[in-house]
């Protein structure tokens, strides 16, 4: 006796242990999926809101022109230096040499609104933000970059900002997907058929179907008249329509 006690004890146990290994597992698994969603829904709204001008920027800035002096070419120092030293080593000494529009140059200067060059439009330049430095919003807007045979960088694929935004909302329940059901006239038999054929079962006695089953009994109880039987509309108790006489 004590040994078969043991042995259900056991085997709750067992049973037990099981069920919190069951119970665990579910746990584990909805939760993990509740992170996935979470994440994809966090990687939606990164891509949704991001902007692109954090990662590639068009700036307009100054010509050489702008800010020369008397609206002439200016230089950088460093190569006015360059360009003094080159005159020293020709033997030109005694050469005045011309700076034109002098030192100082920046490129990143705005441009001169006075300049008869540019006409104060100053020059386009697109300008790359080091991708080290972008935020995970950022960089969840990049889908790819194209390189040219230099190494340069010629494209920077952006994620469809509008397929973000449908993802998020349906993801937070913002968007509902709806169902059209067409509804067809066929017999009780032609369902049936329809729905062993493709495995459906249907139980006749669920009361939400009742009405539907209810018109399909009274379609196939309707009798339609045929070509070749006789009427009885009309005819009275004792009634005989006319025959034809014999030999008529």
């Amino acid at each position: 006796m004590n040994r078969v006690n043991v042995t259900r004890s056991q085997f709750r146990q067992q049973d037990l242990k099981k069920s919190l290994r069951q119970f665990g597992d579910n746990a584990i698994r909805k939760t993990k999926g509740q992170r996935q969603q979470e994440r994809v829904r966090e990687t939606a709204y990164s891509i949704a809101t991001a902007d692109p001008t954090e990662i590639i920027s068009i700036r307009r800035c100054n010509c050489r022109w702008c800010w020369g002096i008397n609206f002439e070419y200016q230089r950088t120092d460093w190569e006015i230096e360059r360009d003094l030293n080159r005159h020293a080593a020709a033997g030109k000494r005694g050469a005045p040499f011309n700076q034109m529009g002098g030192g100082g140059f920046v490129k990143s200067r705005d441009p001169n609104p006075d300049c008869p060059i540019c006409l104060g439009d100053g020059e386009e330049i697109a300008r790359i933000e080091d991708f080290r430095k972008l935020s995970m919003r950022a960089k969840h807007l990049i889908a790819g970059v194209k390189l040219g045979r230099n190494g340069a960088i010629e494209e920077i694929k952006f994620h469809n900002k509008i397929d973000a935004v449908n993802t998020f909302a349906k993801i937070d329940g913002m968007i509902t997907e709806k169902k059209v059901i067409k509804v067809i006239d066929a017999s009780e038999e032609e369902l049936d058929a329809y729905f062993n054929k493709h495995g459906i079962t249907i139980d006749h006695d669920d009361p939400e179907l009742a009405p539907f089953i209810e018109k399909l009994t009274v379609t196939d109880a309707e009798t339609v008249e045929t070509p070749g039987e006789a009427s009885t509309e009309g005819i009275e108790d004792g009634q005989y329509p006319d025959a034809p006489e014999p030999g008529g």
